[in-house]
């Protein structure tokens, strides 16, 4: 927990100048504060660092890392991440570690925790061929390399870690990637009203007659949702389950999902009705994620079918780790831009 207020700081601070700089109307100094959302005597809740921009404001943002990262990689290495781009925009940012991460222990001192290492870091998520060899068109900061290793998170095996039971591109993870149909791990979908555009009755009536139990990390993540409003919900990788979770189970307060190389994409609409941005990078048959695009790809054109917004970018250079590497603040620009063509959520 200490890392994380040390960032809390430094984000302060990185934060004024973001917005010093800015034209937006985000022009005085943000707040940023700490908070945990969803605590129970049967669970410790999401911790969630909060930034709010001063001045008008934009949809509020929720950045859902991946399995074993931190809240960190939104941030970014040089303190320009994707969350100060986003205030600086205007947009409340609400930024939380992986699925399952474990905060002040050190790895391996504690069995049943799984840490990252270099050499999978390196070549499953598409730096380099292999350790140390970065591809020709890579744009990860290679020089900082061991700085970013400072930032993974110890995490629970089995917690949402399709990753860790099942290599990229078996039958397990294709299935859990959302490759295939009627995957045997979901609970029942929500009621079909929570899902049909022609409902008479609203989103938020039909989830509270969805017969779906929300996972942990979903149910704790709602608790947040419900004090901000119609949020967007940006997810990287593990944390797609739960990004299309909470959009199965509450699209009341879901303005849209923005996906990165996510696990999760249904790969139709039966289920979702928000609009979608999916992001991939290159090398993706080298480290076995073409099942995963392809699953959001499928998504995109399905609810493209039903009228709903949706779009895919797939960029050259960029890995896994897109949010850390250079030219990633044109990607923000992307998906900002984006976000501005979303329809206004309704006022409730």
């Amino acid at each position: 927990m200490k890392s994380l207020l040390k960032i809390t700081v430094l984000l302060s601070l990185t934060l004024s100048g973001a917005s010093a700089a800015s034209s937006s109307p985000a022009s005085s100094l943000p707040t940023v504060k700490q908070q945990t959302v969803g605590s129970s005597p049967t669970s410790a809740g999401v911790s969630v660092l909060t930034m709010t921009p001063g001045g008008a404001q934009g949809l509020p943002v929720l950045m859902l890392p991946g399995l074993g990262l931190s809240g960190a990689v939104f941030l970014g290495l040089d303190g320009t991440g994707w969350a100060q781009q986003f205030v600086a925009a205007g947009h409340a940012v609400h930024v939380t570690d992986g699925p399952g991460s474990v905060r002040g222990v050190a790895p391996g001192s504690v069995p049943g925790l799984f840490t990252w290492n270099a050499d999978q870091v390196w070549s499953r998520w598409g730096i380099g061929p292999e350790t140390s060899v970065p591809y020709e068109n890579s744009r990860f900061p290679t020089e900082r390399f061991s700085e970013f290793l400072t930032t993974l998170t110890p995490v629970l095996r089995g917690a949402s870690a399709p990753e860790q039971t099942a290599p990229e591109g078996t039958a397990a993870q294709r299935s859990r990637a959302g490759n295939a149909a009627g995957s045997a791990d979901r609970a029942a979908p929500p009621a079909a009203s929570a899902r049909n555009p022609g409902s008479t009755k609203s989103a938020g009536s039909a989830a509270t007659e969805a017969t779906e139990t929300p996972s942990a990390p979903a149910s704790a993540l709602i608790t947040l949702l419900e004090r901000t409003g119609p949020t967007v919900v940006m997810a990287h990788s593990a944390s797609g389950e739960t990004a299309f979770e909470l959009a199965r189970l509450r699209p009341d307060l879901v303005s849209a999902l923005i996906v990165v190389e996510p696990v999760g994409c249904p790969g139709n609409a039966d289920y979702l009705n928000v609009p979608l941005l999916t992001l991939f990078g290159d090398h993706l048959e080298s480290r076995n994620m073409t099942g995963r695009m392809e699953a959001c790809h499928a998504t995109s054109a399905a609810l493209q079918a039903s009228g709903i917004p949706a779009r895919d970018i797939q960029v050259d250079g960029f890995s896994h780790l897109m949010m850390l590497e250079r030219g990633s603040e044109e990607l923000a620009r992307e998906m900002l831009a984006w976000i501005e063509t979303l329809p206004t959520p309704p006022q409730p």
